[in-house]
C-alpha cells in the first residue's frame, strides 16, 4: 500500500535537505512508482524512503545509491554531491541543538545551586516555604520550579494530581504565564504543601511579587482565609488545620443561621469549595462525609468522589455550598455537627412527586433527582 507524502518543511530552515527530498520525490513520480513498488525494486524499507522523502534528515549515501539506480538513474554523482551538502546541513543543526542543551543544562546547574540551600532547611525543618527574601516579579516561578525538582515530579505527573492540564502548570511554573491563586493552590497541593501555614507563605509571595494589583489583592484575601482556619493551639496549621467552638457555644447554632442564598451557591467558587470541604474533612475525619450525605442528600460516594477531584453535578455542588454556608467560618465542634447539619434538613420531594417507600424517585434508595429536591433556601 503507497504511503502518503507529507508536506516538506519550509527551505528556510534546512534548504539543502529539502532540496534533495523534494528532487527525490520528483525522480520517484517520473517514473510512476509508489513507495511500495520503489521499496521492491530497491531493498529498502517504505520506511527508510518515506525518511529520505521527508527532508528532515539526512539520508546515507547507501540509500541514496539503492534510491536513484532503482529509479534508473545511472550518473550518482549530483546526487552524491547534493547529499554531501544536506549532511554537513544536518551534521551543523545537531551540534547547535547539543548546544542549546548544554546551555540548558548549565543553566539547570545554576538554578539547583541556588535552591540547594533552600532544599536543605526544607529537609531540615520539613517545611516547604520561599526564602523570605525572595523578590522579583520572577521569583515566584523560580520557586515553583524549585519545589517541583525538589520533589521529583514531572508536569504531567503534577496535572494527574489537580485539575489543570501540564501545559498550563507548565507556563505558569516557567513564567510564561501569571500565576493565580487558584493556580498557585493547585499546585502546592498537587507537590504535597498540604498545611495552611505553608500555603500563606507561598500567597504571600504571590501578593508581594504580582503585578497585577487584583492577583494581589485576591492572594490577600487567601491569607486571611486560611489564617481564620488555622487552629491557634498548632501554631502552623498541622494539627486540625481548623478551630472549633467550645462546648458552651453550642447553644448559637442549635439556634440556627439564615439559609445561604440560591443565587451565591451557583456563583461560589467551587475550587476554594472544595479546599474548604477537604480541611472540613481532615477536621471531623470519616464522620464528615457521612454527615454531609444525609443532609444534603447525595451519595456519601459522589462526594468522596468530587473532594478527591472528580466531577459533580450543578445541583449537588448548590448543596454542598449551602451546607458549607450553614456551618459559616467557624466551624463547630464534632458534637455539634449533626445539629447543624440536621438529616431533616434534605429538600423534600415536591408536591405529586412520584416516589417508593426507601428512598426518593423511581429507583428504591436512589437520592433524589433535581426536579424533586426542593432546597430549603427557598
Amino acid at each position: 500500500m503507497a504511503r502518503f507524502s507529507s508536506k516538506l518543511p519550509a527551505t528556510d530552515k534546512a534548504p539543502h535537505r529539502v532540496l534533495l527530498a523534494r528532487q527525490l520525490r520528483e525522480l520517484r513520480h517520473c517514473q510512476r512508482l509508489t513507495q511500495q513498488q520503489l521499496a521492491e525494486l530497491s531493498g529498502l524499507s517504505t520506511g527508510t524512503i518515506s525518511t529520505a522523502e521527508s527532508g528532515l534528515l539526512a539520508p546515507s549515501t547507501r540509500t541514496v545509491t539503492d534510491y536513484v539506480l532503482a529509479c534508473g538513474e545511472l550518473d550518482l554523482s549530483p546526487w552524491l554531491t547534493r547529499r554531501e551538502a544536506a549532511a554537513r546541513e544536518y551534521a551543523a543543526d545537531r551540534a547547535e541543538q547539543k548546544m542549546q542543551q548544554r546551555r540548558a543544562l548549565a543553566r539547570d546547574d545554576r538554578h539547583r545551586q541556588v535552591w540547594r540551600s533552600t532544599w536543605e532547611r526544607w529537609e531540615r525543618t520539613r517545611k516547604l516555604t520561599p526564602p523570605s527574601h525572595a523578590c522579583g516579579s520572577s521569583s515566584l516561578p523560580f520557586w515553583l520550579e524549585g519545589l517541583r525538582n525538589y520533589r521529583s515530579l514531572s508536569y504531567r505527573a503534577l496535572a494527574r494530581k489537580s485539575d489543570y492540564s501540564h501545559s498550563t502548570l507548565t507556563a505558569m511554573g516557567r513564567g510564561h504565564q501569571p500565576v493565580t491563586v487558584r493556580g498557585l493552590t493547585a499546585f502546592l497541593q498537587a507537590c504535597g504543601v498540604l498545611t495552611f501555614s505553608e500555603q500563606i507563605e507561598w500567597l504571600n509571595l504571590l501578593e508581594r511579587t504580582s503585578s497585577s494589583p487584583r492577583r494581589a489583592m485576591d492572594a490577600a484575601l487567601e491569607q486571611e482565609r486560611l489564617r481564620s482556619l488555622m487552629d491557634p493551639r498548632s501554631g502552623d496549621g498541622r494539627v486540625n488545620s481548623m478551630t472549633c467552638l467550645d462546648a458552651e457555644d453550642t447553644s448559637d447554632w442549635q439556634r440556627g443561621r439564615p439559609a445561604w442564598r440560591m443565587k451565591y451557591a451557583i456563583t461560589v467558587d467551587h475550587q476554594v469549595m472544595r479546599n474548604n470541604l477537604q480541611a472540613l474533612g481532615r477536621y471531623y475525619g470519616g464522620t464528615f462525609i457521612p454527615v454531609l450525605a444525609h443532609h444534603t442528600g447525595l451519595p456519601a460516594k459522589s462526594i468522596k468522589n468530587y473532594l478527591d477531584g472528580g466531577g459533580l453535578t450543578v445541583d449537588g455542588k448548590n448543596r454542598l455550598a449551602a451546607a458549607l454556608m450553614r456551618i459559616g467560618k467557624t466551624p463547630p465542634n464534632r458534637d455539634a455537627l449533626h445539629v447543624i447539619l440536621p438529616p431533616q434538613a434534605v429538600g423534600r420531594p415536591a408536591s405529586g412527586a412520584r416516589t417508593q417507600p426507601g428512598g426518593y424517585g423511581r429507583m428504591k434508595g436512589n437520592a433524589p433527582r433535581s426536579s424533586d429536591y426542593v432546597p430549603y433556601w427557598r
